[in-house]
């Protein structure tokens, strides 16, 4: 009876885990908290691939624009190109990534619908019980409990990973997103000021995107500007460029850390425990072999 009784415990606490997959299975709530953490990263993703988009396209179009000065009767031309070459790059980088990701959240959204269908719960819910009988009937196989392990991690994976990167996202990301993107999809400033506004008066000018809108728009004015005066708006690209590719660095880094890094962290943690419950129920519930 004493060397009986651990075995005893260990399959009731084993009936108890696989009993529990069976309501998990059509917890319909599950999929739904999976599926609006899905929608809203697809709809952040969708909104910061829109505005790579038309950064760059804003970008472009100030590459291809030259300011012709005649300071003392000399003829100077200059352009803002050389600047904002190699932030174009990485806004075409950034933008390329940001498609990716809407499509990894597609993809999520899809299997998220495949795997939660009834006919999945259905397979869940008679390969557990089957596999209750054969544990307490002295039946129970190697493949069986393989077999259940691997619906498990079918039906379960995704759900966990989708839910767990988002409440992480949630408590630690959230806020930075929003701080970031502001960078690169503020467009407040006004390109001409209003009635109310002083006529020297400019409103702030941070963002990549405010900072090229305003020197494009100026550029009539800075044909016959002096030099200085177009080195200072150089100045102002410079900078907002500066802020604009730490804005873009960072949320690369949330969307990747979002749809890569932290669902596949999300699935190998859960692929070891199943893999510790398969081996513990394949080590201590083998059945009994007859002497022929």
């Amino acid at each position: 009876m004493l060397a009986a009784h651990p075995m005893y415990i260990k399959k009731l606490l084993l009936t108890c885990l696989a009993a529990l997959v069976i309501p998990l299975a059509w917890h319909s709530e599950t999929n739904e908290l999976a599926m609006s953490q899905v929608d809203a990263g697809l709809k952040r993703s969708l909104i910061t691939f829109g505005a790579a988009r038309a950064l760059n396209g804003i970008i472009s179009v100030a590459q291809g624009t030259e300011v012709v000065a005649q300071p003392l009767g000399f003829g100077v031309s200059m352009s803002i190109g050389q600047v904002l070459a190699p932030v174009n790059h990485l806004v075409e980088q950034f933008s390329n990534l940001m498609l990716a990701t809407s499509v990894a959240f597609g993809v999520e959204k899809l299997l998220l619908t495949v795997f939660g269908d009834p006919a999945v719960s259905g397979l869940v819910t008679a390969i557990a019980l089957i596999w209750i009988v054969c544990l307490w009937g002295g039946g129970l196989r190697p493949w069986l409990t393989r077999l259940f392990m691997l619906v498990m991690f079918v039906r379960f994976a995704l759900p966990i990973a989708t839910i767990g990167s988002g409440m992480i996202y949630e408590h630690f990301a959230a806020h930075e997103y929003t701080a970031n993107q502001r960078l690169i999809t503020d467009k407040h400033m006004a390109l001409t000021p209003s009635s109310k506004d002083t006529p020297n008066a400019a409103p702030a000018c941070d963002t990549l995107a405010c900072v090229t809108e305003r020197w494009f728009a100026e550029n009539e004015t800075l044909l016959s500007s002096p030099i200085e005066q177009f080195r200072t708006k150089i100045t102002d690209v410079k900078r907002a460029a500066n802020l604009a590719v730490d804005g873009i660095v960072s949320l690369m880094v949330i969307f990747i850390l979002q749809t890569m890094l932290l669902p596949i962290m999300m699935i190998w943690l859960y692929y070891q425990a199943l893999a510790g419950v398969g081996r513990s129920a394949l080590l201590d519930t083998r059945p009994q072999r007859t002497a022929w």
